[in-house]
């Protein structure tokens, strides 16, 4: 596993922590993200130009849409 794919599946297991899932992968191998209230969707490309493109992905992700508000616990 390359470290981008290594990067991109770390994200996504982050991103799964507060209720979002890959609903499809596309043709060229981009993830489409979906959270669970089905409100909110985003694309996590596969090999992206900008090195922190997965941090700053999943720290959108949480900031529109997570099942694990400061509290909730």
């Amino acid at each position: 596993m390359s470290g981008q794919n290594a990067e991109r599946e770390a994200a996504v297991r982050e991103a799964a922590e507060h209720g979002w899932a890959v609903a499809r992968e596309t043709a060229k191998g981009y993830y489409v993200m979906r959270c669970t209230c089905g409100r909110h969707q985003t694309t996590m490309h596969k090999t992206p130009r900008l090195s922190n493109h997965f941090r700053n992905k999943v720290a959108w992700m949480i900031r529109e849409c997570s099942t694990q508000r400061e509290g909730d616990e």
